[in-house]
């Protein structure tokens, strides 16, 4: 590798890098390592948008119109079949 893309690929890694931060929990048994628990403080996941409860702050109708797009190509083959 030439030293001008690796000093580039450094860079680009270091840049991507900076927002990865936090602590994962993980799971070890038999040969097997499992992501049991994240925490960071630039984390994205958001408790009320990924659940159905009652206090939800998700629109359900958006779900709707997802399942509909993510369909089409089914519904196309189906069509065409």
């Amino acid at each position: 590798m030439s030293p001008i893309f690796s000093e580039a690929l450094d860079a680009y890694v270091a840049k991507v890098q900076e927002r990865v931060s936090g602590v994962i929990r993980l799971k070890l048994f038999k040969g097997d390592c499992r992501v049991v628990g994240r925490k960071s403080p630039f984390a994205l996941y958001d408790h009320a948008l990924a659940t159905y409860d009652a206090g939800d702050a998700f629109d359900h109708g958006a779900a709707v119109g997802f399942i509909k797009i993510f369909g089409l190509p089914s519904e196309t083959a189906a069509r065409k079949a």
